[in-house]
């Protein structure tokens, strides 16, 4: 309003976001009694002295063009990628304007951790847990707690940059040993966390179970039958030809199972 042809761009990870940001801004200038406003849309302000509002959707390809922006809003920005930050950035090239990015964490990654985490000089932060905001009671925040785990209580909560939420070892590479046992296989190897006994994993969906040669010691924790991969049924006992033809249980074989590519 006191910038003449000022410029303002909203984003965040979707188009339905980045107007529902706008909507909040909007409800502002009502309260001030929509003084200059010229024109406005679900998705734009203009005001009669040329500045603009406007949300754009989350794509790189699509919000260029939008130049010397006096300030760029970014909402949910640990969920916004890379490339739209990249896009974004040049358009405050002439302006000198700001910007200002929103946001819980989402996990160690993306350029909204680099600038809270390594941005050094370049970026003012400001953090504010959920136990800092009166108007949430501690019985809420107990409740999130027991219902959703540690991790993801302090990453949503806590403003907490988890390593990678949602991951099923999301600390695996720093459980990597440089060298295998000598009773670890090399094909079994990919299984492997530090301190774990060398024992199949049978259980693991989206598995395949791959017979071994016979003559093989079966693996440690082998047994006389093992499960089957999910959605196949009960377990199935390890079985080979008997000398004349019949069969019998044989406990020189190993069964490995394999990563399917799925």
């Amino acid at each position: 309003m006191f910038n003449p042809m000022a410029r303002i761009a909203i984003l965040s990870c979707s188009h339905r976001q980045s107007k529902e940001l706008f909507r909040q801004l909007l409800f502002f200038h009502q309260l001030l009694g929509e003084k200059m406003k010229k024109r406005k849309n679900s998705f734009e302000l203009e005001l009669s002295n040329l500045a603009r509002i406007v949300c754009l959707p989350c794509r790189e390809d699509t919000i260029r063009g939008f130049a010397n922006a006096r300030l760029i809003i970014i909402d949910e920005a640990a969920r916004v990628p890379d490339d739209v930050d990249r896009a974004v950035r040049p358009m405050l090239a002439v302006s000198g304007g700001r910007l200002l990015c929103l946001s819980t964490p989402y996990g160690r990654r993306g350029f909204f951790y680099e600038a809270w985490a390594n941005g050094g000089d370049d970026w003012q932060r400001f953090e504010v847990p959920a136990t800092e905001v009166p108007r949430i009671t501690p019985e809420f925040l107990a409740a999130e707690r027991r219902a959703h785990g540690e991790a993801w209580f302090r990453q949503e909560y806590l403003c907490s940059f988890e390593a990678l939420e949602g991951l099923v070892y999301p600390d695996f590479a720093r459980c990597l040993v440089p060298a295998l046992p000598g009773h670890v296989r090399r094909e079994d190897a990919g299984w492997r966390l530090a301190g774990v006994p060398a024992t199949p994993l049978p259980s693991v969906r989206g598995c395949r179970r791959v017979g071994g040669a016979a003559g093989e010691r079966p693996a440690a924790g082998g047994g006389g039958a093992l499960p089957q991969p999910a959605g196949r049924g009960g377990p199935v006992p390890l079985r080979g030809p008997r000398r004349g033809g019949a069969s019998s249980p044989r406990t020189t074989t190993t069964t490995r199972w394999r990563r399917c590519a799925t």
